[in-house]
């Protein structure tokens, strides 16, 4: 490792589909990050590009799934899954803005973890729920079956400061299981303390152990390294 044992390094991190900046601080052979601000950012080209699977939903390009990985999703079965009645969960979670700063990473701790790509067209006349983001949304896929999350305005907000609640939307033969599933990870999430979380991401030398330690989410292998995702601490809410 070249960095000063003093000094900072600023990395656009991609983990599973999920873009990061962080700032890391050298501790030996590790680094810990220093701060880890949600941003996008284009993907990497040519030497350590990551490939990227795009995988359409039926026939037309109302909904796309895609992946980060060499994941299988078999499109076959996935042909008839918007022809079942939606089926949707709600959390109680309402959040100003809709915002759910880092709940995706607690989503891609869930098997058959996903971004899906969903179409204005599609939204407009009624044919699929609106997704959280103007993109898309953050889902799993599993078989035939799909869930991806959504939103609804909530009571609880006015007009200076509306407030959403999120929700989960289901297609396929089990849409209403996987929407509960995702519907029960941002309940997680609130319990873990919501828009109050942080997290630390720490990268250590890919043939390293790393230490059992608390609040670990996620633990991924990368190219020359292994990357873990942990709750750092919950910050007091506002008063």
């Amino acid at each position: 490792m070249q960095l000063a044992e003093d000094g900072r390094l600023v990395v656009p991190l991609r983990i599973l589909g999920l873009t990061r900046t962080v700032v890391f601080e050298r501790a030996g052979a590790v680094l810990r990050s220093r701060s880890v601000v949600e941003d996008g950012f284009m993907p990497m080209r040519a030497l350590g590009a990551v490939r990227e699977q795009n995988i359409r939903v039926g026939a037309g390009p109302d909904l796309t799934i895609r992946l980060d990985d060499d994941r299988p999703v078999d499109a076959s079965a996935l042909r008839g899954a918007l022809d079942h009645p939606v089926a949707a969960c709600w959390t109680g979670v309402a959040v100003p803005w809709g915002w759910t700063e880092h709940l995706d990473f607690w989503l891609a701790t869930l098997e058959g973890f996903c971004r899906l790509l969903v179409s204005r067209a599609a939204v407009d006349d009624g044919r699929l729920m609106a997704p959280k983001g103007p993109w898309g949304s953050m889902g799993i896929v599993e078989g035939g079956t799909l869930a991806y999350l959504t939103t609804r305005p909530s009571p609880t907000g006015d007009a200076k400061m509306p407030s959403y609640e999120i929700g989960a939307c289901g297609y396929g033969p089990r849409g209403g299981e996987l929407a509960s599933r995702l519907a029960e990870r941002v309940r997680d999430w609130d319990r873990d303390g919501g828009q109050g979380v942080r997290l630390w991401i720490e990268a250590y030398p890919a043939d390293a152990v790393p230490p059992e330690m608390p609040g670990v989410l996620l633990a991924v292998d990368k190219r020359d390294s292994r990357v873990l995702v942990r709750v750092a601490e919950q910050v007091p809410a506002a008063v």
